[in-house]
């Protein structure tokens, strides 16, 4: 993970998990330890391995394919192996004659070529020549500033831009008599102590060549094989005793050498461990592991592989078991078709501690899986365009599998993005990318298997490699919709809050206002009263506070109607059956319609149900119908047409009349307004339209108006 300098730590989480009565995890404990200088080992570790592992198998290589050839050929070889085993770029062999350093052979690994016969003058080299003859080995990690390597300075290091230099010098018959030197360009390289021991191997075995080239000169034929075998042997053992990984020999199913190294990790020490047979080692090994280890090897040299490898646990002598990696080289015996072995070589390896890594990673990998496939969030890991990681909480999310995930491409993604959320998204994840910002959040809505969107809040996680481009884009999705619903029915609630705060500011002032102007007028009527003596001025003066003290009782009484629709004290709903209702209303107003000989055509199916307050429902016709009447044409009887139809969730009710008719270019806006009256009529109130209008809105729905003067008025209510 990232830290606030941008540089990565390896870290290690343990999470523990708390859940409620009902099973829900709602608390997460997490220990996290930085393990980077752990993992930082661990990789230091596999590379060393790796080294001396080729290394090694270089050496093996070396000595297996070398016996017959020509010194010059050895020379040849070790240059070439030096060059691949250290990674470098030059090797060379020079040996001294009289008062010069001659090369023999100088192999570049750049030009893949062999070239020899340059030469140095010892007597300019005096610091360099007295450190290679009296030391094991001249390692100079920085060749300009090293004081044995600085006459080379001018006429070799920097010419051919040599930086690090590692020679050792290699003895015949015990004296000094040249130099194999391993050369290092370009940057500064520290040489380790495994790089040094591989070099001196080499030196080693050049060494014994080159006595043996010497015997094989004076000696017959079968002499020298019987040398040879001998010197192969030695060879063998120098390379052996200075590894640091062990070697063992079996021959004929028993034991017939064993490195030092090899003994002191065991316990035991060389001479206990010859003769051993190879059923007694297996016998030391791990129940756990011997099954397992006794069939590989026996598969592979029924098959006659000549290398391989196998894990395992080994007792040690101490009775604790140590993990092992044996790396097998096989000689068989050609003349035997049983697939017999003259010869099993194995190299052992101590992979004790690096097992114990493997084995915290994998429970750590345990413990992060875990979590993932527990927890009700999703998490999605994305590589290259494409998921690599679907945890199955994320699948159940959506209802996708994660075999379908895995074949989205970016482009599926976002076409799944709903249309209203798309853009605004896509375009804050691509800013936040080219930003190389390491964590960002966004909501969007993501359709469902089944074609549902649902509500989803991302965390996304961002690892970009060196060029600045994502490497890993890590998810953690969580299910918002209820979230959501909460936030839009929160925002309707608002709205109505709002709305009703206008109604009752608007209530207030005219509470304010009509009952003030009532009880003024009450008051000037009894000053007047007062002031006289006449009975025909003082009857006249009760007859108006009379109609005043009504009026005041009306204004009251529709104040009071409109504090409980609004209040939705009286808004108990039922299933009506709407025909019928209106069938109810002008029953009880039957009288008036026939005093005004009013037709009425209704054209409404009788199953329409609507949901409404039987009582506001009722008072809306009411009004409405005796509107109708009331302002009818003075030239022709009154018609009014009932109308009504289902449409997209709601029914629509119109009432259309052939009356006076309302200018509306003037009193559009406050038609339904309270006591607001348009024909002058003395016994209007101007109350009957606005409690229709609350009436209606107190139960969800609406109410429109259309009119001409003189052609009549048309209501529409729409009904949810």
């Amino acid at each position: 993970m990232p830290k606030k300098n941008g540089q990565y730590m390896w870290r290690e989480d343990i999470m523990n998990i708390h859940y409620d009565v009902f099973g829900h995890a709602f608390r997460a404990v997490t220990i996290a330890r930085d393990i980077t200088q752990e993992k930082e080992k661990e990789l230091e570790i596999i590379s060393k391995q790796k080294t001396i592992d080729l290394q090694n198998k270089l050496l093996i290589k070396l000595y297996a394919n070398t016996v017959d050839l020509s010194i010059k050929e050895k020379i040849n070889h070790i240059t070439i192996i030096a060059s691949e085993g250290l990674t470098i770029d030059r090797a060379s062999y020079w040996e001294i004659n009289n008062n010069q350093l001659v090369c023999k052979n100088l192999f570049d690994r750049i030009e893949n070529s062999h070239t020899k016969n340059q030469k140095l003058d010892t007597r300019e080299l005096p610091k360099y020549i007295e450190a290679i003859k009296n030391q094991t080995a001249i390692i100079a990690d920085d060749a300009i500033s090293y004081v044995s390597t600085s006459e080379l300075i001018d006429n070799y290091l920097i010419p051919l831009r040599i930086t690090d230099m590692l020679d050792i010098p290699v003895r015949k018959s015990g004296k000094f008599h040249g130099v194999l030197c391993c050369e290092h360009r370009d940057e500064l390289r520290v040489w380790s102590d495994n790089d040094v021991s591989f070099a001196r191997s080499l030196a080693d075995f050049l060494s014994l060549s080159l006595e043996e080239e010497n015997r094989k000169k004076a000696e017959n034929k079968l002499y020298k094989n019987q040398e040879k075998l001998r010197e192969s042997e030695y060879q063998l053992r120098l390379i052996t005793e200075n590894s640091s990984d062990g070697f063992v020999i079996i021959e004929n199913e028993k034991i017939t050498y064993v490195s030092p190294s090899y003994a002191r990790f065991i316990g035991y020490t060389a001479e206990n461990l010859i003769g051993i047979s190879s059923d007694q080692i297996f016998e030391s090994m791990h129940p756990g592991d011997r099954e397992k280890a006794e069939k590989d090897i026996a598969e592979n040299l029924k098959n006659k592989v000549t290398s391989f490898k196998y894990e395992f646990r080994f007792k040690r002598k101490s009775g604790d078991y140590y993990w092992r990696e044996d790396y097998a080289n096989i000689i068989y015996d050609e003349k035997d078709t049983n697939s017999r072995y003259s010869k099993y070589i194995i190299i052992s390896r101590d992979i004790h501690e690096r097992k114990q890594i493997e084995n915290k990673l994998i429970e750590s990998e345990q413990q992060l899986r875990l979590i993932t496939e527990n927890t009700s969030d999703g998490v999605i890991v994305i590589e290259n365009g494409k998921p690599t990681y679907i945890s199955p909480s994320y699948a159940r999310l959506l209802q996708y599998s994660k075999d379908q995930y895995e074949k989205f491409t970016i482009d599926d993604i976002f076409n799944n993005f709903h249309p209203d959320d798309l853009n605004d998204v896509r375009s804050y994840i691509y800013d936040s990318l080219s930003k190389k910002i390491l964590e960002i959040k966004y909501e969007f809505r993501f359709k469902d298997l089944n074609g549902q969107y649902h509500w989803r809040e991302d965390s996304a996680n961002v690892i970009y490699d060196e060029n600045g481009k994502y490497s890993k884009y890590i998810v953690i999705t969580r299910d918002i919709s209820a979230r959501k619903e909460a936030e839009k029915e929160k925002n309707r609630l608002y709205k109505i809050t709002v709305k009703q705060n206008e109604k009752l500011i608007k209530f207030t002032h005219i509470v304010s206002h009509d009952i003030r102007s009532h009880t003024s007028n009450l008051s000037m009527i009894l000053d007047l009263f007062e002031e006289t003596n006449d009975p025909e001025e003082q009857k006249e003066y009760f007859d108006m506070l009379k109609q005043s003290t009504n009026k005041l009782s009306d204004t009251i009484f529709y104040l009071n109607e409109t504090v409980a629709v609004q209040s939705g004290e009286k808004s108990e709903k039922i299933k009506l059956i709407l025909k019928s209702e209106i069938d109810k209303t002008i029953l009880g107003i039957s009288a008036v319609i026939l005093t005004n000989e009013a037709i009425i055509n209704i054209e409404i199916d009788d199953t329409i149900e609507i949901i409404a307050t039987q009582s506001y429902l009722e008072s809306i016709i009411f009004n409405i119908l005796t509107n109708a009447i009331k302002y009818k044409s003075p030239s022709r009887n009154p018609v009014i047409n009932i109308k009504a139809k289902k449409m997209e969730g709601q029914t629509k009710l119109t009432i259309q009349d052939n009356g006076i008719g309302i200018d509306l270019v003037k009193n559009k806006d406050k038609i339904f307004g309270m006591y607001k009256t348009f024909h002058g009529n003395p016994d209007a109130i101007g109350l009957g339209l606005f409690m229709a209008k609350n009436h209606i809105e107190s139960m969800g729905g609406r109410i429109e108006v259309e009119s001409e003067i003189d052609k009549g008025t048309t209501f529409t209510m729409y009904f949810v």
